[in-house]
């Protein structure tokens, strides 16, 4: 009877094949992380006190007990609330699509949530050999293995639960920043200058490079490229080919674009997959 049995085959819905960074920091009342982006996901979860982060052009006040998880190339910035706070911050690399039903703003933990990704996290920096921040080894295939499946059930955890508490910042300053962001991703496919993009937002020059420099650390042209970046890693998702990207996005070749590609997420165009 056995052979003409099929078996049910579980599909893996979730996997995480490498854990990037771990560390555990606490942060003074004045720290300010200008921000980043890049081609792996992040958890940042508040185990004291409280901060602001930003994530794309949106705004949130992070609490203690709540964590946010940034997707690849989502542009993201963390910066005291005015105390000091403590941080976890869990790196890694995954392809299941499933991990974009997670909440896309803050997602509260209950007791025993925060306390299963405590034990994760020790069990993690118990596996694998951690040099300040990076992950640069294991120690033992089984307990990183046994690692990494409790992180996944975690964020599977996190999905089912569907717990976002989305506590967004609704202050004018932030409501500012995401129409100045707007502006940009609406123009995306154009050379603006600084002058050009003030204009279309109603305000002086030195107006928007004070709200910029405000919510992300750095300079106009420099968030406006961060965003072509990210619709840029959309088109190549999606099938286009570099020479079109290149030229959707207003830049004045195929070449300078793979260049600003690299330099902004540190791996070639043609590298991003389909």
């Amino acid at each position: 009877m056995w052979d003409k049995t099929v078996f049910y085959h579980i599909p893996r819905t979730l996997l995480v094949y490498s854990i990037n960074t771990a560390f555990n920091s606490c942060k003074d009342k004045d720290y300010y992380f200008p921000g980043e982006m890049h081609n792996f996901w992040e958890m940042v979860y508040i185990k004291k006190g409280k901060a602001i982060i930003t994530k794309n052009d949106k705004i949130y006040r992070l609490n203690e007990g709540e964590t946010a998880i940034h997707p690849p190339m989502e542009f993201h910035r963390i910066m005291s609330d005015g105390e000091e706070f403590e941080i976890i911050v869990i790196s890694f690399s995954s392809n299941s699509d499933i991990l974009y039903s997670l909440p896309c703003g803050v997602i509260g933990l209950d007791k025993g949530l925060s306390n299963e990704l405590y034990e994760i996290f020790d069990e993690i920096k118990s596996a694998f050999n951690i040099d300040d921040f990076f992950v640069c080894g294991g120690k033992s295939p089984v307990a990183e293995q046994m690692a990494v499946c409790k992180f996944e059930h975690f964020l599977l955890s996190l999905i089912a639960k569907e717990n976002g508490v989305q506590s967004q910042l609704k202050t004018n300053a932030a409501k500012l920043f995401s129409s100045i962001v707007q502006v940009m991703n609406d123009n995306i496919g154009k050379n603006l200058s600084v002058e050009q993009i003030a204009r279309l937002c109603g305000m002086s020059a030195s107006n928007l490079k004070k709200i910029i420099r405000k919510h992300t650390g750095g300079g106009v042209n420099k968030h406006f490229t961060t965003l072509k970046i990210m619709r840029a890693t959309s088109m190549l998702e999606n099938g286009m080919n570099v020479s079109e990207v290149s030229e959707k996005l207003g830049f004045s070749s195929p070449a300078y674009f793979s260049y600003v590609f690299k330099r902004e997420t540190g791996t070639a165009p043609i590298n991003v997959k389909k």
